[in-house]
């Protein structure tokens, strides 16, 4: 797998960028943190606007602000760039492993 598919740390977006999220750096608490927000591999956000490293991102109609330390752990690449086939709502587990792979 070439570095770009598997992604950019989502601090490195620019404002207006839509996103796709492929991996999760996290430890469980700010894992589960993330999916109650909304936040889990495969969704699509918006940088809003950026504030150095922290972010406000936009998933459908919702604001999320992001710091600097969460959005580091967020691996994220062009919404448009081609995905695993496993990456979709319905298979968010098999996407995970192919992301780590």
């Amino acid at each position: 797998m070439n570095q770009q598919s598997k992604g950019y740390a989502l601090t490195m977006a620019q404002e207006d960028e839509i996103v796709r999220v492929v991996a999760l750096r996290a430890g469980r608490n700010l894992d589960r943190r993330l999916t109650e927000l909304g936040i889990h591999i495969g969704s699509e956000l918006r940088v809003v606007q950026r504030q150095g490293n922290a972010l406000v991102v936009s998933r459908e109609q919702t604001r999320i602000a992001i710091g600097a330390g969460m959005a580091m752990k967020i691996l994220v690449v062009p919404a448009k760039a081609n995905m695993p086939a496993a990456c979709n709502d319905t298979d968010l587990n098999a996407c995970a492993a192919e992301a780590r792979a």
